[in-house]
């Protein structure tokens, strides 16, 4: 559904909105995060009034004193990309595309260095990224499995922004 992104400044007492029409899926993951240097937020704007237009499926950035707005990453094959999270050394981002508009989506990473999107549905055979979180020096990405039902082996991986080096 549609949200608004509000921001308040240290000493001032009303918040004003910084973005309009912000994806909002659920009450338990973010739509936004901040930068690394804390100037931008990153966000996906909300997709359902589209009519197919894929700059409104990537992922943006607003500039939290001028309020500008500019496309970051583009939809790599049209599917919104949903949820960013910058990394903690603000090189890489985190992100969900969702190709039906449902589910958690497939955990994509984009190098802010080289502009490369990464997908990481198939870096092991039959492991469909679940839920990740970035370790906190930014080095390292964890996730789980997405399964339907529990099942021996299932659990949690550790890999590189890239996706390589993946260590169950």
């Amino acid at each position: 559904g549609k949200g608004q992104l509000f921001i308040t400044r240290v000493g001032e007492w009303q918040p004003f909105v910084l973005v309009k029409d912000i994806f909002c899926q659920d009450g338990s993951r973010s739509s936004f995060d901040w930068t690394a240097d804390s100037t931008q937020i990153l966000y996906s704007p909300d997709f359902s009034d589209s009519d197919g237009e894929e700059s409104s499926k990537g992922i943006w950035t607003a500039h939290v004193i001028s309020g500008d707005t500019s496309q970051l990453i583009s939809p790599p094959g049209g599917s919104p990309l949903v949820q960013p999270e910058a990394s903690p050394t603000g090189t890489w981002v985190k992100l969900y595309e969702i190709p039906y508009i449902e589910g958690l989506g497939v955990l994509r990473t984009w190098d802010g260095e080289t502009g490369s999107l990464y997908n990481w549905l198939g870096i092991k055979s039959g492991l469909f990224p679940g839920k990740s979180s970035w370790a906190p020096d930014g080095g390292q990405i964890v996730l789980d499995e997405v399964t339907y039902a529990g099942f021996p082996g299932a659990g949690l991986y550790v890999a590189s922004p890239n996706g390589e080096n993946l260590v169950k």
